[in-house]
């Protein structure tokens, strides 16, 4: 029973990750699970944990807890936990992990299947087993296969063999090299069957010519690809054979990496027999290269890509184009637009132009990094709604990640208005003394933050224009300064700290940010403190209907709000960030629930809702990009817009983003 026993192996996992007893209700609750279910396992759950060398005390009054009896039995248990699950969203997980079992039976049946022995096979109910049919044909239909009911007779997967291995390639758990699968449903796992001497050694023959052919994969795949060779050998193995037609074959000859995935295999026929595969097998991995590929802007790309290059080059114009009417913001006038975003169509062309269908599921959507920025997100879904309506094949969620990197390549680099500091420093010591201070603080910082670093004595500071200095450094005793300049006490040799405290003030201070926080004219900010959330489909429509400026544009609202999945959920916080083209005015919205709730499969407790155009220039569209990533990072500064009701705060927020290494400027 894998359900049950991930189920378990998620249950120790908590335990171990936990500093504190859990009682039965917080573990259900971050198992995704009822608490009688945790009760009734608890037998089960001791014996597993015996045997891995551990054991679960329980405290009365406070829950259970873990104590390790012997390091050397679980420590390669834990990892394999920490591998497992340290990326994994808990919540409802049984019923995801319920859905991709049941797909797993299915797409290794020679034959129709009855309600009944699948609900045999995985200890479920028959009625269970319906209500997960929709989660079930939406996961098949991802990889471009359909399942085919028949009365009497059941259901079966249809659909080209390819497809079929890449949704079993998928659904293979976890694709990292050290891995262990603990699937026990034979069917399937023989496919996967391999010694794990071997399979390291496939992945390392493959990462071998891999890097000597001049192209690259993304770490995602490389994985994937290394467990492909395994799959496609066994299933060849077992009769079944990828085919293709003589079209497919003529144009996927065309490109280098039908060359390399004839490498790949000649390399593996030289250590291990069963590679022996036919020219469609070869060219069904040039193809996987081709989807997967993941090229960066070279002299050599257009003549690499031939048609598909130009091709790229129309749909990153289009989709500058579209952003420019539906947010204001003309990415196209920065220098490396096309260098950045060309490269990353190509893999997208191939997959329209070759009908490539795959869906990653679970943590590398779930938990990918570029989720902590909203506002490149939300352009990555409106460049995928302008793909889409080009493309014949569906932007999966792991695309639009792709896609949010690149405009946060672009974004991160756009400068904003510096004021260069103009500082005065005395010593108590002297002229020479000043000079130590001055040429540690250059040294520290460099020249480009200033605009004078003048040197006075202390007396002298009264005849001299004040306002023209934004900071006076000073080693004298505080009470003994009577002027209007901002100032700061410094050593006579300046400590670490010291400098750390003059660059978060009189050095941030110089970035102009008031002025971009004025642009997006937020007059009228939202706090709702104790708001009665009632579900994602419910919150949409209220979003919708209260900003939207018509009817027409209230339901494009709520389609464009549906695509708001719940992998951008971060700290129990959705943060969404809307264009202004179906809205009355500007919003920015802070919504805290009054108890916890869901948004699709994740739990939260906040909501934030913005629309903005950036028709003011780069510099908003930055500031704004900055100030929700802090938000989304860091709950405490939703809880200080909450308390004080000062947008200004965000200017606080975008300057904490500068000191951690985001800062760019012009003069």
């Amino acid at each position: 029973m894998a359900v049950v026993k991930n189920r378990l192996l998620l249950m120790l996992y908590l335990l171990d990750n936990s500093d504190q007893p859990l009682q039965a209700r917080q573990l259900a609750a971050m198992a995704g699970v009822s608490e009688r279910t945790v009760k009734n396992d608890m037998t089960e759950l001791r014996e597993l944990a015996q045997a891995s060398g551990v054991e679960i005390l329980t405290r009365k009054g406070k829950g259970y807890l873990l104590q390790v009896l012997d390091p050397a039995v679980y420590d390669p248990v834990r990892e394999q936990l920490q591998i497992r699950f340290s990326t994994m969203n808990y919540t409802k997980s049984e019923i995801v992990g319920r859905t991709n079992d049941i797909v797993r039976r299915l797409i290794v049946a020679p034959r129709y299947l009855t309600f009944d022995a699948i609900s045999d096979q995985l200890f479920l109910s028959r009625r269970t087993l319906q209500a997960q049919l929709r989660e079930v044909r939406q996961c098949l239909e991802a990889f471009g296969l359909t399942l085919q009911s028949r009365p009497k007779y059941g259901v079966k997967v249809t659909g080209e063999e390819f497809q079929r291995r890449l949704c079993m390639l998928e659904l293979y758990e976890i694709h990292y090299y050290k891995a262990v699968s603990f699937l026990n449903y034979d069917e399937y796992v023989q496919y996967f069957d391999v010694d794990e001497e071997e399979r390291n050694e496939i992945r390392h023959i493959f990462l071998r010519v891999l890097r000597e052919s001049g192209i690259a994969i993304s770490d995602t795949y490389t994985n994937r690809i290394a467990w492909y060779l395994v799959l496609a050998r066994n299933r060849i193995k077992a009769g079944f054979a990828v085919t293709r037609n003589e079209a497919k074959m003529t144009y996927v000859r065309t490109f280098d990496e039908a060359r390399i995935a004839a490498d790949i295999i000649a390399a593996l026929q030289d250590v291990y027999p069963g590679f022996e595969l036919p020219e469609e097998e070869v060219l069904a991995i040039a193809e996987i290269l081709l989807c997967w590929n993941d090229p960066i802007d070279h002299p050599q790309l257009p003549q690499r890509y031939p048609g598909c290059y130009q091709l790229a080059c129309e749909l990153a114009g289009k989709i500058a184009q579209g952003l420019k009417t539906s947010w204001g913001v003309d990415l196209a006038a920065l220098p490396d637009y096309g260098r950045v975003m060309i490269p990353g169509l190509i893999p997208l062309l191939f997959c329209d132009s070759l009908n490539f269908r795959y869906s990653i599921l679970g943590s590398h959507v779930d938990n990918n990094g570029i989720r902590y920025s909203p506002v490149c997100e939300a352009l990555a879904v409106s460049a995928a709604q302008i793909l889409e309506s080009h493309l014949s094949v569906p932007i999966t969620d792991m695309e639009v990640n792709m896609l949010a990197v690149r405009f946060f390549t672009l974004i991160d680099t756009v400068p904003y208005p510096y004021k260069k500091r103009r500082v005065l420093i005395c010593s108590r010591n002297g002229r020479m003394a000043s000079e130590i201070i001055r040429s540690r603080l250059l040294r520290r910082f460099r020249k480009r933050w200033f605009e004078t670093v003048d040197i006075y004595e202390f007396y002298e500071v009264r005849g001299l224009d004040q306002s023209q200095y934004d900071c006076l450094l000073l080693n004298f005793p505080s009470y003994s300064y009577r002027y209007t300049i901002p100032y700061m006490v410094i050593n006579q040799i300046p400590e670490a700290r010291e400098f750390n405290q003059f660059f978060n003030t009189v050095i941030m201070d110089g970035y102009q940010l008031q002025p971009l926080l004025d642009q997006f004219g937020w007059d009228a900010a939202s706090f709702y403190p104790e708001f009665e959330y009632d579900g994602k489909e419910a919150f949409i429509h209220l979003i919708s209907y209260k900003n939207g400026r018509d009817y027409y544009a209230v339901q494009k609202m709520e389609e464009e709000l549906t695509r708001v999945r719940d992998f951008r959920v971060v700290h129990q916080t959705v943060i969404i960030v809307q264009s202004r083209q179906y809205t009355r005015r500007n919003s920015f919205e802070i919504y805290r629930l009054s108890k916890p709730g869901v948004w699709e499969k994740k739990e939260i407790r906040y909501l934030i809702y913005i629309t903005a155009d950036f028709a003011a220039g780069l510099q908003s569209l930055r500031f704004l990009d900055q100030a929700a990533h802090q938000l989304a990072v860091d709950q405490e500064n939703i809880e200080a817009l909450l308390e004080k009701q000062d947008l200004s705060l965000l200017i606080d927020a975008v300057k904490r983003c500068l000191q951690a290494g985001g800062g760019m400027f012009e003069v």
